[in-house]
């Protein structure tokens, strides 16, 4: 058996025959021979690049309801609502939003495409949660501006822009200037 080059493609050939066909690791490891830890290795490689992704659907799950109202009240084409462990404090909602739309993006960006994000404390930790997935021609766009009377050099959002483009091998476009003037003629300017 020949090797593929991109080493992805053999950890997706482990996905597919444990998740489409229900090999086992044994039976993998035979089909492609290969031990059974580096199997092991190759399926959490696979999770950890955002090549597979696990979900559970439960039919009564409470946030399943909640994203059809949202979308049915606000004719919304999709909605995620992401839970969070009970008594949980405000730390760990945005870890939990922020991995779970960390994740989720690598579902809507794609190759060829321009990805406009606005900046903040929500952008910054899913910035820091991203699952890396190589796309071609990606760029990343600031929406709202960063420019203020006291600085031009906000290197916290050029940060968030750069990680967001080396994760989707893209780049980043920064909006140094401000999105919001307070006088026409500023505006006018611009």
């Amino acid at each position: 058996m020949t090797r593929p080059r991109n080493p992805n493609a053999l950890a997706v050939k482990v996905a597919r025959l444990c998740y489409y066909q229900g090999f086992t690791t044994e039976r993998i490891a035979q089909e492609l021979g290969l031990s059974r830890p580096k199997v092991s290795r190759l399926r959490t490689h696979a999770r950890q690049a955002g090549l597979i992704e696990i979900r559970v659907h439960d039919p009564e799950a409470q946030p399943q309801e909640i994203e059809q109202e949202i979308q049915d009240r606000f004719h919304i084409p999709a909605v995620k609502v992401v839970t969070v462990p009970v008594n949980s404090d405000e730390d760990e909602w945005l870890r939990c939003v922020a991995t779970f739309a960390a994740k989720y993006l690598n579902h809507l960006i794609h190759s060829e495409m321009v990805a406009g994000l606005a900046w903040g404390a929500t952008t910054d930790a899913i910035s820091r949660h991203l699952t890396p997935k190589r796309c071609l021609h990606v760029d990343i766009v600031q929406l709202n501006g960063s420019g203020n009377v006291y600085s031009m050099n906000n290197f916290y959002i050029g940060d968030i822009y750069t990680r967001f483009a080396l994760n989707y091998g893209g780049r980043a476009h920064l909006f140094p200037v401000p999105a919001f003037f307070d006088r026409r003629e500023s505006k006018e300017a611009m």
